[in-house]
């Protein structure tokens, strides 16, 4: 390969790689969050693989690379990638439960509502909306001028986490115009949900606040359709002080619809 074709390959950040993790019959996609990359999954992904699951971390479109590569992202890119990992899945085992975080989390919503033969989903901070900030109206219109928007501070508690955490330094414009256009989709998509899903979010989350979870939970279709409220913690909550109690909530739950 040439030196001019490897800047079409941009290298995915060290650390940030896709992981699979083979095990039992049952299979978790561990789907991460925007501008995230799949580390943020991989300790749920560890976790469950101990319990004796096949967990396979994906990167989303765009990510875990250069922040100008959302810039050419469509949402359907994304939703593409969820349904290659589902069959990559299927290809090694018996069933596929969704595992998503933040816009992980909204990805594993429409597949929830699209796919057939998903035993149960589970999502984690998942939003609702992007919240009432005047500038987000105007982001299809200014996407071409201005590229990034400025991130907040961090919320997590565990701070010796954060500085291992690895994620884009600001949001895509671009990008959150795709983001908001599939989760319009997706809160469409939520009364034709009807598999058990489990929804978790933590009181203390400074970027999506536990709001979006009651306002999710109330359009699902599911007769089956749980909330669990994290008393502490960040919008990671994969990764912050609150990690291990999450990942053995989304363990009960899969093994509940197991058994059921």
């Amino acid at each position: 390969m040439s030196s001019s074709d490897s800047n079409f390959l941009p290298a995915i950040m060290p650390g940030a790689e896709p992981f699979f993790l083979p095990g039992n019959e049952t299979g978790i996609l561990l789907i991460h969050g925007f501008t995230g990359t799949p580390r943020e999954m991989r300790f749920m992904g560890e976790y469950l693989n101990r319990m004796g699951f096949t967990c396979l971390g994906i990167r989303l479109a765009g990510h875990a690379t250069r922040l100008e590569d959302l810039e050419h992202v469509r949402w359907q890119d994304w939703y593409g990638d969820v349904l290659n990992g589902i069959e990559l899945l299927r290809s090694c085992t018996s069933r596929v439960f969704l595992a998503g975080l933040s816009m992980g989390g909204v990805l594993t919503l429409l597949a929830a509502a699209r796919c057939q033969g998903i035993p149960g989903a589970i999502t984690m901070s998942t939003p609702f909306t992007l919240g009432k900030d005047w500038r987000l109206k105007f982001a299809p219109y200014i996407k071409r001028i201005i590229k990034t928007a400025e991130k907040s501070g961090p919320d997590w508690l565990d701070k010796e986490m954060y500085s291992h955490h690895l994620e884009y330094p600001a949001f895509s414009t671009p990008g959150l115009v795709e983001l908001m256009k599939m989760m319009k989709l997706t809160r469409e998509s939520l009364p034709l949900i009807r598999i058990p899903v489990c929804l978790l979010h933590s009181k203390t989350d400074a970027g999506v606040p536990i709001e979006n979870m009651v306002q999710i939970h109330g359009l699902i279709g599911s007769e089956w359709k749980e909330m669990v409220t994290i008393e502490t913690g960040s919008h990671t909550m994969t990764c912050d002080s609150e990690r291990q109690t999450v990942f053995e909530h989304a363990f009960r739950f899969i093994q509940k619809v197991i058994s059921a």
